[in-house]
């Protein structure tokens, strides 16, 4: 038929040749190519071809083309993310299994931000871009912009708790390039949310309802679910990986404490400040934890984590004593002045704070003499 001689380009010696024939097929929906177009993305040496036979399959294949996807998401770079755009641009159309949706969320953790993006564009219902100028010159940088995502609205996420759960630990007891992706991942952009799943709730506290409700229970489910992981990823070896992971389960309560406390004590002093710097008002209730807190804001040796304790300890409204000696001695003004206004907030020390006003450092007296005008 008409497609014959463009099904005869698939065999072309030059690589951009190959990989405009396949986008072409794959644009006129040829499924008697589909056989060759899986053969050229399990076995073509061009990695833009095999992106370019990926874009293809996601155009015009079915639910039996998906294995062959989910292997390429393993390829690595542009590969990887023509399958991520595929499989959702598949399962837009015919449905996605629970091998796809976890091969998915196993990509939302890769260590390669931009396959994270694609797979979370996939999840979210993303489909390709799906203008076609005409082709000029080299196929590198025209197979790349088709195989680009963007994902089409809020992400269901209640139905792929299983596979997110499964996939993030995953992560969290692999290798340390992918304990630290994943780690990525789950960290919020901002204190509004207790963890996240990167580009996939990306502006999830925007979203409309019922999607954004849900997002709200399901990531409340996943930290719970995680705690053990963040737990143990706590104490790896790693000190980064211990602090990243503190920075989460200070948001979280029960089990989660218990490793708050032990981080306190690391031998890592960003470990300890990244602790410090997440406690909230609830941790007052943990007496063990308070009095570890008072221990540092009074006699740790390095004066950034007093100054953290000294400003936990006014977030956690505990300590009035021990920030009343930091005021009275504590040589170095940003550590005295947090205690002054930490004792602004608690309402007490009134007696330290008066004699603060003399304090030879005009950012203490000035600390000062704001908390007792409170």
């Amino acid at each position: 038929g008409a497609l014959e001689p463009l099904r005869a380009l698939l065999a072309e010696g030059d690589p951009s040749v190959r990989a405009y024939a396949a986008l072409g097929l794959g644009r006129a929906l040829d499924r008697r190519s589909l056989p060759r177009l899986e053969g050229l993305l399990r076995e073509d040496r061009s990695p833009v071809v095999q992106a370019a036979a990926a874009y293809a399959l996601g155009q015009m294949g079915t639910a039996a083309q998906a294995p062959r996807l989910v292997l390429a998401l393993r390829s690595g770079g542009l590969v990887s993310r023509a399958a991520a755009g595929a499989l959702g641009r598949l399962g837009a159309r015919e449905g996605r299994d629970s091998a796809t949706s976890g091969a998915l969320a196993r990509a939302l953790f890769d260590p390669d931000p931009e396959l994270r993006e694609a797979a979370a564009s996939a999840l979210r219902g993303g489909v390709e871009a799906d203008s076609f100028p005409m082709p000029t010159g080299d196929a590198l940088a025209y197979v790349t912009a088709r195989v680009g995502v963007e994902g089409s609205g809020p992400a269901a996420l209640a139905p792929l708790r299983e596979a997110l759960v499964a996939a993030a630990r995953e992560g969290l007891h692999g290798p340390l390039e992918r304990v630290l992706a994943a780690l990525d991942v789950l960290t919020p952009p901002s204190a509004d949310a207790p963890i996240a799943l990167g580009p996939l709730t990306r502006g999830h506290l925007a979203w409309d309802e019922p999607f954004a409700a849900e997002a709200a229970r399901e990531l409340a489910a996943l930290g719970e679910a995680l705690t053990p992981d963040l737990v143990r990823a706590s104490e790896h070896v790693e000190p980064a990986v211990r602090a990243r992971a503190g920075a989460l389960l200070v948001h979280f309560d029960g089990p989660a404490t218990a490793g708050v406390r032990r981080l306190l004590t690391d031998d890592a002093e960003q470990v300890v400040r990244q602790a410090l710097e997440g406690l909230r008002a609830s941790h007052a209730e943990d007496p063990a934890l308070v009095q570890a807190v008072a221990g540092l804001a009074a006699d740790h040796p390095r004066w950034s984590v007093r100054l953290r304790a000294v400003e936990a300890l006014g977030r956690l409204g505990r300590g009035a004593e021990v920030l009343v000696g930091v005021l009275d001695a504590d040589p170095y003004a940003f550590v005295r002045e947090a205690a002054a206004r930490a004792l602004g907030e608690l309402g007490q020390g009134r007696e330290a704070l008066e004699r603060a006003s003399a304090d030879p450092e005009p950012r203490v007296r000035e600390a000062a003499a704001a908390a007792l005008r409170r």
